[in-house]
């Protein structure tokens, strides 16, 4: 047994569902809705976790159903009693041919520990799957075939989904294969996002030579994406449960998968999983041979494949399957088909691989279509097969998130399978015809991404856009703005309240908000496929701004007139001053000399020629206005 595999050895541990439904004994294919009844409680996977890390354990990922470990393989007999044989197992690349490639079983079932059988029922090494499928210059090639990124951009349409500015910025894509060789002279130097997660094995090796190959027609629909790669595979262990557990972790909205392998229901469990929490999978549907399994899950989207004639048209890829799974009878794959080269092998796209990898190795030698005239160990391979279908599906999947993020599964299966290209000639590997409109061959036919981009984005946001071309709030305020009744109306001149309205004349915030006002740049700009999406901005209130008063300009003053009409004479002011308001007032009759009467009389602010009374009255004592006038007294005495 190779050392790394005894220094990293990989197993699932399945765990107790808090109803008592075990997935392992369950027959019938799982549905969203009753994937609950097989979750643990939400407290056992961590605390699962928690005792096997003291033990000395890995835990690589963990979900609702199960727990993914890793460990030296003395670890794991000494602990759960494992009996581990290798040997020899086939490997189906498509068309018939098989190869030999190490496998590890179990002897015998484990018993698990009492610490952990309470919560777990199983211990089991998955079963091995299969793929569905360069240092120094990329080699010339006499016979037709496709070169990334250029052809791959093309002939899928995402040239014009670039040209808008769409090419998976800021979404997270995720790929389950065998390894990823990121020094490769191919991907030296392009700027890609790329991150490596190796579950099994060593980060920068790929054994198989798979995944290197076919990451290429992904990263050239979508090169801005956030990439990340799990490798699944060591070249002896099966990891793909336990890659698909981390992905979804890790927070990824794209899973594409180019590999198969016999029904697990745990990882059923976790794809269906996947899918109902919002993350888009994407499977192969399979290459020369029956439809694979999960790819023909009905939750997933289903690739197969379409071959571009030389002229121009397109026909059904006669490498490529379709038809269905006997465990999904009413699911009929695949969705729709990106491209795929023909019978007998395939080889169409030219791709880098891991030099002296399997892969490498199985497809160079002899002239095409029988191989693909590359050397055994150059570290470049000519493939295709619903393996580098898939990846494409997923860059385009990103494509339409980076668009509109809010996109579930089901409506990027719609949009894509809406906007193909109708595929009517030819038959796919399963003998099934291609036909006018969606057929069994082909599905919905061939993607187009640009297509599917204009349909969830319209090819011309700025102009159609209310927020940037109306912006109704901002651009077109005209109370503010023009308010003409208050600017410009005549009464405005003559009428000084209605003038120094100084709120509507002045309103700074909406009269001087240019990147609304002046917004014509996204109307009138002349690449308008290039205008960035308007943001839903909403325009703050203006403050209520108090003008201090002004001078009235502009108003004309009247002609003075002397008013019309009699006088209306002033009433006296009877108010009795506050001082005197205290206590009862009476009138009284005073008798005074003439010498005396003519001081008084001087000392009054009333004109001569008004009377002070009759004789014998008083008509004001100083500081007295408030008196009434009594009448004459002549019995007083003094």
């Amino acid at each position: 047994m190779d050392k790394q595999v005894k220094e990293g050895f990989y197993a699932e541990i399945v765990l107790r569902s808090q109803t008592g439904a075990s997935l392992l004994s369950h027959k019938e294919p799982l549905t969203p809705d009753r994937i609950k009844f097989f979750q643990a409680r939400d407290d056992t996977p961590a605390e699962l976790k928690q005792r096997l890390e003291q033990v000395g354990f890995k835990v690589i990922a963990m979900s609702p159903f199960g727990l993914s470990l890793s460990g030296p393989l003395k670890l794991f007999q000494e602990y759960f009693g494992l009996k581990v044989m290798e040997r020899k197992v086939n490997m189906f690349l498509g068309s018939g041919q098989v190869v030999e490639h190490p496998g590890l079983f179990l002897e015998e079932p484990v018993t698990l520990p009492q610490e952990v059988s309470t919560a777990a029922e199983a211990l089991y090494l998955p079963k091995k799957g299969y793929f569905l499928a360069g240092e120094g210059p990329m080699p010339s090639l006499s016979y037709y075939h496709l070169e990334p990124p250029g052809d791959i951009v093309r002939l899928t349409g995402a040239g014009h989904a670039h040209t808008r500015g769409f090419t998976g910025s800021g979404v997270k894509v995720a790929m389950i294969d065998s390894g990823f060789i990121e020094n490769h002279d191919y991907y030296n130097g392009r700027g890609y996002n790329i991150t490596v997660h190796a579950i099994v094995g060593s980060a920068n090796r790929d054994e198989y030579g798979h995944g290197t190959g076919i990451a290429a027609n992904l990263l050239a629909i979508a090169p801005d994406c956030d990439f990340h790669f799990y490798k699944m595979s060591d070249g002896v262990q099966w990891a793909t449960l336990a890659a698909f557990r981390r992905a979804v972790a890790d927070g990824v909205k794209v899973i594409t998968n180019s590999w198969g392998q016999g029904h697990d229901p745990v990882l059923e469990a976790e794809i269906i999983a996947a899918v109902a929490s919002g993350i888009t999978v994407i499977f192969a549907c399979g290459n020369g041979g029956p439809v694979g399994w999960p790819g023909c899950l009905p939750d997933v989207i289903s690739v197969g494949g379409s071959y571009p004639n030389e002229d121009g048209g397109w026909e059904a890829s006669t490498y490529a399957s379709s038809g269905f799974h006997p465990r999904y009878p009413e699911r009929h794959c695949p969705d729709f088909t990106a491209i795929v080269g023909q019978a007998p092998r395939g080889i169409f796209i030219l791709m880098p691989t891991m030099a002296g990898a399997r892969f490498d190795n199985a497809f160079s030698g002899p002239a095409f279509p029988n191989g693909d005239e590359t050397g055994p160990n150059d570290g470049w391979l000519v493939a295709s097969g619903t393996s580098s279908a898939a990846p494409m599906v997923a860059g385009a999947s990103a494509i339409l998130l980076q668009a509109k993020s809010s996109l579930t599964p089901a409506e990027i299966k719609q949009v894509l399978a809406d906007t193909c290209i109708d595929v009517v000639n030819g038959a796919s590997a399963s003998g099934e015809a291609a036909g006018i409109g969606p057929d069994s061959a082909t599905g919905a036919g061939m993607i187009n991404i640009g297509a599917a981009l204009d349909r969830v984005r319209p090819v011309h946001p700025c102009y159609r856009a209310p927020i940037c071309y109306r912006a109704p709030l901002c651009r077109r305020a005209p109370i503010c703005y023009r308010a003409p009744i208050c600017y410009r109306a005549p009464i405005c001149r003559v009428a000084p309240v209605c003038y120094r309205a100084p709120v509507c004349r002045i309103a700074p915030v909406c009269h001087r908000a240019p990147i609304c006002y002046r917004a014509p740049l996204c109307r009138r700009a002349p690449v308008i496929d290039r205008c960035p999406p308007a943001p839903m901005l909403r325009c703050p209130p203006a403050p209520l701004i108090k003008c201090p008063p002004g001078p009235v300009q502009g108003c004309l003053a009247g002609p003075w007139k002397r008013p019309e009409g009699p006088e209306i004479p002033r009433e006296p002011d009877r108010r009795i001053p506050e001082r005197r308001r205290q206590g009862r007032m009476v009138p009284v009759t005073v008798l005074v000399d003439e010498e005396e009467l003519e001081g008084w009389q001087t000392a009054c602010d009333y004109p001569e020629e008004e009377s002070l009374g009759m004789a014998g009255e008083y008509d004001e004592f100083p500081d007295m206005a408030g008196c009434v006038r009594g009448p004459f007294d002549p019995e007083c005495d003094e």
